[in-house]
């Protein structure tokens, strides 16, 4: 089905998380024809329950937020296609965006398409993503309190991470991949703390839908921790706004990383 509107938009929104849905709620409140355009597979789409967003004292899923935040931009008269932007084009008076099925022009677009995790590259690793693998320490640390953990790491700036967790348990592996080394001071700070390092990648996991039964690596070695965290980071998402520059004497903010960029 192709998607397209002859008349422009006020304002496009690119992603449908938290940052792109709040957006598009105040776009909607201030009665702007707005339209948010989402490939329905960001982070809101992994199926974790977050317990560190106000309001919500049991945890809510993180499809439930976003359905409840969908709603409510609805209720506003915002309108949503699911669809993959490819690439944005500047134009006299605003904004083409291209995507698959269709385009759409806009006077304003804001970015919210936030980032593509680095997940281990192992068999059914999507399945396990917010049930018994995870990401962030600051959304998920509090679920490892005194259970073991699977850390998988590469870097110095890992290990930072990684003594993060003794907030939580002391029940540390940290495991990288073959090849890769770790300065001496890193390699001390994880001794002293009894952190274990492994050398090795993730070769199969078998788990249930309550726990991990084991962690097989590449040398055939067995492990049995409780939660496995990814420490590989994140990249950003489609990359097309990058090669859009704006027009306006003001800066250009990305809601997905709030970081602003020069124009």
């Amino acid at each position: 089905m192709t998607l397209r509107r002859k008349k422009a938009w006020d304002c496009v929104i690119v992603g449908a998380g938290p940052a792109g849905l709040s957006a598009a709620v105040y776009m909607g409140r201030f009665r702007r024809s707005t339209l948010v355009l989402d490939s329905q597979d960001g982070r809101w789409s992994y199926g974790q329950i977050n317990d560190n967003y106000l309001g919500f004292p049991r945890g809510v899923r993180a499809r439930r937020l976003h359905a409840l935040g969908r709603a409510q931009a609805e209720r506003f008269g915002v309108t949503f296609w699911d669809a993959l932007v490819t690439g944005i084009q500047e134009k006299a008076g605003g904004y083409r965006i291209e995507f698959r099925g269709g385009q759409a022009e806009a006077r304003t677009v804001i970015w919210a398409a936030g980032v593509r995790d680095r997940w281990p590259a192992f068999p059914g690793v999507r399945r396990l993503v917010g049930k018994h693998l995870f990401w962030c320490i600051v959304c998920d640390g509090w679920r490892t309190l005194g259970r073991s953990v699977l850390l998988l790491g590469n870097t110095d700036r890992d290990v930072g991470t990684a003594l993060q967790f003794l907030t939580y348990t002391r029940d540390l592996t940290f495991v990288m991949d073959v090849g890769r080394k770790l300065n001496a001071r890193c390699r001390q700070k994880l001794g002293s703390a009894g952190i274990p390092v492994r050398s090795g990648r993730v070769k199969r996991v078998q788990a249930s839908e309550e726990r991990i039964e084991r962690v097989v690596l590449g040398d055939g070695s067995e492990l049995r921790p409780d939660y496995i965290f990814s420490l590989y980071g994140s990249d950003p998402g489609p990359r097309c706004c990058a090669r859009c520059r704006s027009r306006s004497p003001g800066p250009a903010t990305s809601a997905s990383t709030r970081r602003t960029a020069p124009t």
